[in-house]
C-alpha cells in the first residue's frame, strides 16, 4: 500500500558535518529545531490528514515533533530504529572526537567506530522501521521526524536511491525545518536500485526476515525463501523443478517467462532442464571440469594476473571492476572455449554488452546474443569438422566433443548451450566474487591487515567472501512446485514459483555464527554462494582458483589499498549482486 510520508529534519546536523570535513572538532552540540521553526512545520502540515508522528526517544527530536502531534491532534509514537547514529568510541577517544579522528573514513556506508555503527547499520535499522510502517499501515498520511544522517537514509530509502552517496550530500536536500512528502514505496520499484546495491536491509524487513513470505518478481508472484536449512532442502527437493515449461499459470502469463518457450539453446541451457535430461548432459560435461583439468589451470591464472597487475600497479588508482575482475575470467573464458586471440577484442565487446556490465547495455543484448549465437556457432561448426582431432587434452569445446557416454554425446546445438552457458554463468560471477571481497576488505580494515599479515588465510577469506556477499543473490533460475512442498509450516501447492535466497541463507544466525560480520578467518564451509544439489556449480573449482590467484596479488602487490573517488556503483539485478566499477587507490608494494 502506498501513502504519504511527510519527512521532517530537525537540527544543525549538517552544518555539524561541514564541521567534521574540515577536521574540526565537534564540540558544538547540537541544537534543536528551532521553536518557531517547528511551529512552520507543524501549520505545512495542518491540512495533511496524518494521524500519527513517529520519531526518535532523542529530547531534540520529541521536543520537534511535540509541536507538530499537538498541531495535528495526533498520537506520537517514539520509535527506537529512527535513533542517531551512535558513534561509540574511536580508539578510546571521546565520540565527540570520533570524526576527526577518522578523518575521511566515517563518509563510506560500511565505516564502524569500536562500539558505534556504520551508515549500513543504520540503513537495516531504518529499513525495518519502514517496513513496519507498510505493514501497519492503513492508507492515512504519517509524519516522520527524525535528523542528521538517519534522515539522510530515510529519504534515500523512500526514493530509491543509492546509500553509497550519503553523507552529506543526500542530507543537503533536506533543510532544517523542512517538510518534504515522500510516497512510502520508490517510485522505481522497491528492489531497485537499493536492493541492487545492499540486499541485505531488503532481508531485514520484518515481511521477509521470516522463514517464508509472498511478494512479485518482475510481474511474477512467488514465495520468498530465506532460511538455510529451507533453502538447501528445497535445491535437492524433487518436486522442485528448474523448468519454467512446468511453471504454473500465473507465471507463464508474464511475458518475460513466457521466453521459455523459445527453442534458443541459451534460453534452454542445463540450469533449466530437470533430471533425466540434466543427468544426461552434466556427465558428458563433468569432464571438461574434472579437477585435475581445474588445477593445471592455476598458473595460468596466476600468469593472467601478474600481467594485469604489472599493467595496475604503476598508476596508483585503477577501476578494479574494468581492469582486473571482469578481464580475469574473460581470459579464462576465451582460452577455455578457444577463442582466437585476434577475436578476442570484439568477442570481449559484446560478451559485456551480453552479461550487462553496463544498465546501457539492456537495449543492445538482443544484437549481442545474435552476435555471440553467430560466433559460437561458427567456432563449434570449425571444431566439429576437425572432429577426429579433438580429444581430452584442448581446449573445453574438444573435451565435450571428445566427451563420449555410453556412446552419447553432445549435439551442436547442446554445445552452443553450454558454451553460452560457461560466458554467462562465469564471467561476471566470478568478477563479483574479486569486487565484493575487495569491497569487503576496503570496509574491513581490521580484515584486510590481517590477510596482509597471513595471505596463507586466503583460501579460507575466499570462502567467507562468497558467503559474507555473495554474487548470486537467488539461485539461478526460478523453481517451479510440481507437488505440494512445505516450508515453515505452510503448504505450497504444485504451480508455485519459488525464489531461494542464497545470499538470505549465507546470513542466517542459525546456520552462521554472527553472520552479519566479515570474518576471514571463519569456517565458511558449507555456504550456499555455488547453490546445492544436482544443479551445484561445475565452475565452482575454477572460481575459487582464480579468488585465490587474485587476493593473494592484490594484497602482496599492492600497498594502502583504498576506495577511490566516486566509490562502488552497482549494477541493477534482482539476481546478482555485481558492480559495474569500483574505484580504487594504492601504492606499489616494494
Amino acid at each position: 500500500m502506498s501513502f504519504p510520508i511527510h519527512l521532517v529534519r530537525h537540527g544543525q546536523s549538517q552544518w555539524n558535518l561541514e564541521r567534521r570535513v574540515q577536521g574540526q572538532s565537534m564540540h558544538v552540540p547540537l541544537t534543536p529545531l528551532g521553536e518557531q521553526q517547528a511551529k512552520d512545520a507543524a501549520l505545512l502540515l495542518a491540512d495533511s490528514g496524518a494521524r500519527v508522528v513517529y520519531t526518535s526517544d532523542l529530547r531534540r527530536a520529541v521536543q520537534t515533533a511535540e509541536h507538530i502531534a499537538v498541531r495535528l491532534a495526533a498520537a506520537l509514537i517514539l520509535d527506537p530504529d529512527l535513533r542517531e547514529r551512535s558513534l561509540g568510541e574511536y580508539e578510546g577517544q571521546r565520540c565527540d572526537d570520533a570524526f576527526a579522528a577518522a578523518g575521511t573514513a566515517w563518509e563510506e556506508p560500511g565505516w564502524r567506530p569500536p562500539g558505534g555503527e556504520s551508515l549500513h547499520d543504520v540503513r537495516i535499522r531504518v529499513q525495518r522501521f519502514l517496513g513496519r510502517l507498510r505493514r501497519d499501515a492503513d492508507g492515512s498520511p504519517v509524519v516522520v521526524v527524525t535528523h542528521g544522517e538517519t534522515a539522510g537514509i530515510v529519504l534515500a530509502l523512500l526514493r530509491g536511491t543509492a546509500l553509497g552517496q550519503l553523507p552529506p550530500a543526500a542530507l543537503a536536500t533536506l533543510a532544517n525545518g523542512e517538510v518534504m512528502t515522500v510516497p512510502s514505496e520508490p517510485g522505481t520499484g522497491a528492489w531497485r536500485p537499493a536492493y541492487s546495491e545492499d540486499p541485505y536491509p531488503f532481508f531485514a524487513e520484518p515481511d521477509v526476515a521470516t522463514p517464508l513470505s509472498q511478494g512479485v518478481l518482475e510481474g511474477v508472484p512467488v514465495w520468498l525463501v530465506t532460511r538455510y536449512d529451507d533453502v538447501r532442502r528445497l535445491l535437492a527437493d524433487t518436486s522442485v523443478s528448474s523448468d519454467p515449461l512446468l511453471a504454473g499459470p500465473a507465471t507463464r502469463a508474464v511475458p518475460w517467462v513466457q521466453q521459455a518457450d523459445n527453442p534458443h539453446p541459451l534460453v534452454r541451457s542445463m540450469v533449466r532442464v530437470d533430471p533425466p535430461e540434466h543427468t544426461r548432459l552434466r556427465k558428458l560435461v563433468t569432464k571438461a571440469f574434472a579437477p585435475r583439468r581445474v588445477e593445471a589451470l592455476r598458473p595460468r591464472v596466476e600468469q593472467i594476473v601478474g600481467h594485469l597487475l604489472d599493467t595496475m600497479a604503476p598508476r596508483g588508482h585503477a577501476d578494479l571492476i574494468g581492469d582486473f575482475a571482469l578481464p580475469l575470467p574473460f581470459t579464462i573464458i576465451s582460452e577455455l572455449l578457444g577463442v582466437p586471440r585476434d577475436s578476442r577484442d570484439e568477442f570481449a565487446y559484446w560478451s559485456n554488452i551480453f552479461v550487462g556490465v553496463d544498465e546501457d547495455d539492456f537495449a543492445h543484448r538482443p544484437q549481442a546474443l545474435r552476435y555471440l549465437t553467430g560466433f559460437l556457432e561458427t567456432l563449434i561448426e570449425h571444431k566439429l569438422t576437425r572432429r577426429a582431432a579433438a580429444t581430452e587434452d584442448g581446449d573445453v569445446l574438444d573435451v565435450l566433443i571428445a566427451a563420449r557416454n555410453k556412446g552419447d554425446q553432445l549435439s551442436a546445438r547442446e554445445l552452443l548451450s553450454i558454451a553460452f552457458l560457461l560466458l554467462a554463468a562465469g564471467y561476471e560471477t566470478t568478477a563479483s566474487l574479486i569486487g565484493n571481497g575487495m569491497l569487503a576488505l576496503l570496509y574491513h580494515p581490521a580484515q584486510l591487515a590481517a590477510l596482509r599479515a597471513d595471505p596463507g588465510m586466503i583460501e579460507a577469506a575466499v570462502e567467507e567472501f562468497l558467503r559474507y556477499d555473495s554474487p548470486v543473490k537467488i539461485a539461478p533460475a526460478l523453481r517451479f512446485t510440481t507437488a505440494e512442498v512445505r516450508v515453515a509450516g505452510t503448504v505450497i501447492p504444485p504451480g508455485e514459483t519459488l525464489l531461494l535466497f542464497l545470499s538470505a541463507a549465507n546470513r542466517d544466525p542459525g546456520r552462521f555464527r554472527c553472520p552479519d560480520m566479515l570474518d576471514v578467518g571463519r569456517d565458511a564451509g558449507g555456504h550456499m554462494a555455488f547453490g546445492h544439489g544436482v544443479h551445484y556449480c561445475l565452475g565452482a573449482p575454477l572460481a575459487r582458483i582464480q579468488g585465490q590467484a587474485a587476493f593473494t596479488a592484490l594484497i602482496t602487490r599492492l600497498d594502502g589499498l583504498a576506495l577511490g573517488p566516486g566509490g562502488p556503483a552497482w549494477r541493477y539485478s534482482f539476481q546478482l549482486h555485481s558492480m559495474k566499477s569500483l574505484p580504487v587507490t594504492f601504492t606499489a608494494a616494494r
